[in-house]
């Protein structure tokens, strides 16, 4: 299914997918690009720079989007995207470090308006097959990235290739542009009211959803390329089975996504959290190609399940005044998975390292289950009462 008679949905889906077309792929090759220009350390700088900004602005997003609006912000932080990359092309290290501090508060905008969006135009028993429409096409633009900007990087140089790259991101802005604005259901606009969040018990259990799916991201960015080029000893496999992360969304998301509207999110968090467990016994085994090909198939599978989930959840458990602020939990804990996960890769050696996220994924399901078996509209009543107290 290509296109829902939501337009809305269509163009929040596609204007993401042409805009990370442009920021997947350029984020993809910034460590050859910056090596290309003699810059060798800027690449791994300017990721810390990024990740370090999305996280810390998460803090304080959510009552800038409750004042004015999700489509406002998502029309501004897509175009400070867009500028960022391009003051990339300068090559002007004070200029690029400018750059990836406004990519990353841009970042955090973006994505928090953009799930909050998501919900205020979904009906209840449509809001996760939209949620999975959404990941599948934006993963259609983030896997398409590389192979489009590999190919005219060969043809006419870095410079250049950015260059039209850029250029077919604006056609983002004029998706954003068409969106219907949706005021804000929430009335709070203190700067900190997300740190009130952590006052529920539940919903930091289902913000760990977040966590844990975005810890195995990190350690497949970080960790798996090194697992696989150790194994099968040549670079190119790196590209074949990484691609899977970014392939089986487009696959699955959208299935599991609607399925969830009939079955219960709950259900599929644990389906998911389960598969997460066997793609990593997998991995601790995999000391050939089958094993190895198999334990990252099978995550891929459990993060494609999950993250429609995690842009469907905060929908199912918040009330009238606080669904910014929900929304901005699971974004605090997704950018702390990626960097736990970036962490332990890099510092763990690979039979560590699966074997103690084994048992963080493990200890996380157990929370859950002890959390959402009585349902989210059990576990929405507790977090209200929570918050309150």
């Amino acid at each position: 299914m290509l296109v829902t008679n939501n337009s809305d949905l269509n163009k929040l889906s596609y204007g993401f997918g042409i805009l990370f077309l442009m920021g997947a792929g350029i984020q993809q090759f910034l460590t050859p690009y910056f090596i290309n220009i003699g810059m060798p350390e800027m690449g791994f700088h300017m990721l810390i720079i990024i990740y370090s900004f999305i996280l810390l602005t998460n803090f304080f997003a959510p009552p800038v989007i409750v004042k004015y609006g999700a489509k406002q912000l998502i029309v501004l932080s897509a175009t400070v995207y867009i500028i960022s990359c391009s003051i990339v092309l300068i090559e002007q290290k004070c200029l690029i470090y400018i750059a990836a501090i406004l990519f990353g508060i841009a970042g955090a905008f973006l994505w928090l308006a953009q799930n909050s969006y998501i919900i205020k135009i979904s009906k209840p028993e449509t809001l996760g097959k939209n949620s999975g429409f959404f990941m599948a096409i934006y993963s259609l633009g983030s896997s398409l990235a590389s192979l489009v900007l590999g190919y005219l990087i060969c043809f006419c140089g870095y410079q250049k290739a950015f260059s039209i790259i850029l250029i077919i991101s604006i056609l983002s802005i004029l998706l954003f542009i068409s969106l219907t604005s949706i005021s804000s259901v929430s009335k709070s606009h203190e700067v900190l009211q997300i740190f009130k969040m952590f006052k529920s018990k539940t919903l930091i259990i289902c913000s760990l959803t977040s966590f844990s799916s975005y810890y195995v991201f990190g350690i497949f960015i970080s960790k798996i390329p090194l697992h696989i080029k150790s194994i099968l000893l040549d670079e190119k496999y790196i590209g074949i089975l990484s691609s899977l992360f970014y392939i089986m969304p487009i696959l699955i998301a959208g299935y599991v996504g609607k399925k969830s509207d009939t079955i219960g999110r709950e259900a599929v968090v644990f389906i998911g959290y389960i598969v997460m467990i066997t793609g990593l016994i997998l991995l601790v085994f995999a000391n050939n190609m089958y094993f190895l090909s198999f334990g990252i198939f099978t995550l891929s599978i459990a993060f494609s399940t999950l993250t429609p989930i995690i842009m469907a959840l905060p929908g199912d458990i918040y009330s009238n005044d606080n669904l910014e602020y929900i929304t901005g939990m699971f974004m605090l804990l997704k950018y702390l998975g990626i960097i736990s996960g970036v962490s332990a890769g890099y510092t763990l050696h690979f039979d560590k390292l699966y074997l103690l996220s084994i048992a963080l994924i493990f200890i996380i399901l157990l929370l859950s289950i002890h959390g959402l078996y009585k349902g989210l509209s059990y576990a929405k009543e507790k977090i209200q009462i929570e918050l309150l107290n």
